[in-house]
């Protein structure tokens, strides 16, 4: 079975400098003597943990407040009728048989500011849903 690993780290003086050296040597030496590749970039900024405390502490919260569901309950349903949408206005690569890869949504592929468009979209849908007024995250630092 192949995997493929990621390590973060910073470039300096043109080497590559791992945040975890052990793991990243642990790894270097499996795959000695395979043909490998070395993929070199910028560190994705993914959605941020004040982010996801806004998302379940205050627009989930709320919505269970006012309605007495429970917060899976909106979390599933905000994707299947939000985050679904959403993805789906991404451009997707065709698979080689022509069709198109999405796969149960998540949040976990979205990009900061992704999420923040995410979770307005979801404070519009539960407004329109169940008359829950959440404020705006606009307000909340994200890094």
């Amino acid at each position: 079975m192949s995997h493929t690993l990621k390590f973060d780290g910073a470039v300096k003086g043109g080497r590559f400098i791992p945040e975890d050296s052990q793991r990243f040597k642990k790894a270097l030496m499996s795959r000695e003597g395979k043909a490998s590749q070395l993929t070199l970039g910028p560190i994705p900024r993914g959605r941020s943990d004040p982010q996801l405390r806004f998302y379940w502490g205050v627009l989930i919260d709320a919505c269970r407040l006012a309605t007495g569901a429970e917060p899976d309950d909106f979390h599933e349903e905000f994707k299947e009728k939000v985050l679904r949408p959403f993805l789906e206005r991404r451009t997707w690569k065709a698979l080689p048989n022509g069709k198109h890869l999405l796969g149960r949504p998540s949040t976990g592929a979205l990009s900061l500011d992704e999420m923040t468009t995410y979770i307005g979209l979801c404070r519009d849908y539960a407004y329109g849903e169940w008359d829950v007024e959440v404020e705006d995250i606009d307000h909340v630092s994200m890094r």
